[in-house]
């Protein structure tokens, strides 16, 4: 009935209008219009008589004044910063709000074989209007709903589904039926190989910029002529962690545990949880440069320093007392940090690793960094030692990653 270039929309005194020109002949519009009191295009746009302008109304607008063989139906309006579609016309639930930023086109709402694309998300949305663009909080934004689009099914993939679906059924009788399915698997994995908006893709902007503040923050941190708290120091520092180690979704700071040596209660300076309910420790001290390994050497080694094994250790009895408590810390705390846990989830204390995050290693010498390697792989199965000059390399790496090759991700096989 009609193809993509002979439906657009147009926006005049803050209506909306679609204007339709038929491909072949126009004779049948209106005397449809009379009898059934509608038209419906391409499965999408139900236009009822009473939004048609006339030819009379038509000839008043110098914008209309090309009409003949047009017809314009009214179907929205200007509401602020949105279009707003009226829900009859696509016999949705709810009004359609479309930022008027973005460029009304057929393609927005007419997929292949004449799917109505927002008939079909409605179908799959909740009790409310949909919002595309703009700044409303549950928009959809532009980038997404134009992936969208771009992955809505062609007409050749209905095919092929359509086939594989009755090859499949057939195949215990008919001998070479399987091809139907490799075709439509080949199909789908040269369709999402081709496309150029992958997640990894419309997200790499953002990513860059959040992880470029992220080091330049720490590089004003560490360059700060006005030194830091400790307390305000540490809280930073593990707002930076969590950044670059998103596996974890809940910190605690003070946990609670029992030394069972001497009987005390201890605190740890921060719990990690990660997504599945593991627990880490982290113990964060302030970037001093002499803290690490010797200066001078103790037969012909850069022996650690007692800030960096006496942290060492204090972490290493941290896990120790942890284990120790077994599944009575693990009830202990799960129900003590119930309300800040995603419902259901327990604690559980399985090899915690612990990670150590403490003092500077770009003033070290050669043989004082090998060293220093040495001593931080001797403890890896149990504390992860890291230096501020560590978290910067990270973020280096990171960010030469997401501009490398434009943004893409390294090429699988």
């Amino acid at each position: 009935m009609a193809n993509k270039n002979s439906i657009t929309f147009f926006e005049n005194e803050n209506k909306l209008f679609l204007k339709y020109k038929p491909e072949q002949g126009s004779d049948w519009v209106l005397p449809r219009l009379d009898a059934d009191g509608e038209i419906v295009l391409r499965r999408t746009f139900s236009l009822e008589k009473s939004r048609y302008i006339e030819d009379q109304d038509k000839e008043s607008e110098d914008e209309w004044s090309d009409f003949e063989g047009i017809f314009i139906f009214e179907i929205g309006s200007v509401q602020g910063e949105y279009f707003k579609i009226d829900a009859e016309i696509l016999s949705v639930k709810f009004d359609l709000y479309i930022s008027n930023g973005i460029e009304l086109t057929f393609r927005m709402f007419v997929g292949e074989r004449n799917i109505s694309i927002f008939r079909r998300i409605d179908a799959l949305t909740e009790e409310r209007e949909i919002f595309v663009g703009g700044n409303a909080l549950e928009a959809i934004s532009e980038t997404d709903f134009n992936d969208l689009i771009e992955r809505f099914p062609t007409t050749r993939e209905i095919d092929l589904y359509s086939r594989a679906r009755i090859a499949s059924i057939l195949e215990n009788y008919f001998d070479g039926l399987t091809k139907y399915e490799d075709r439509y698997k080949k199909n789908i994995k040269r369709r999402l190989s081709s496309s150029d908006n992958t997640t990894y893709q419309i997200y790499v902007d953002s990513e860059i910029s959040k992880y470029e503040i992220m080091h330049q923050r720490l590089m004003d941190m560490l360059n700060s002529e006005y030194p830091f708290c400790e307390p305000q120091w540490q809280r930073e520092i593990i707002e930076f962690f969590l950044l670059l180690h998103p596996k974890y979704i809940s910190i605690f700071k003070e946990v609670p545990i029992k030394d069972v040596y001497s009987d005390k209660k201890r605190s740890l300076d921060f719990m990690l949880v990660d997504a599945l309910g593991n627990v880490d420790v982290v113990e964060i001290k302030q970037p001093f440069e002499k803290c690490l390994v010797t200066s001078r050497e103790y037969r012909n080694n850069h022996v650690p320093l007692k800030e960096l094994s006496g942290t060492v250790m204090q972490v290493e009895k941290y896990i120790y007392n942890m284990m120790k408590g077994g599944i009575s810390l693990e009830n202990r705390l799960t129900k003590k940090y119930e309300s800040s846990l995603p419902a259901g989830m327990s604690l559980r204390i399985a090899n915690p690793k612990g990670i150590l995050i403490l003092g500077r290693d770009n003033k070290l010498s050669v043989a004082q960094k090998n060293d220093f390697e040495i001593i931080r792989r001797k403890y890896q199965n149990v504390v992860e030692i890291m230096t501020y000059d560590d978290l910067l390399l990270r973020l280096n790496r990171i960010l030469d990653r997401l501009k490398s090759n434009g943004g893409k991700p390294v090429p699988t096989s």
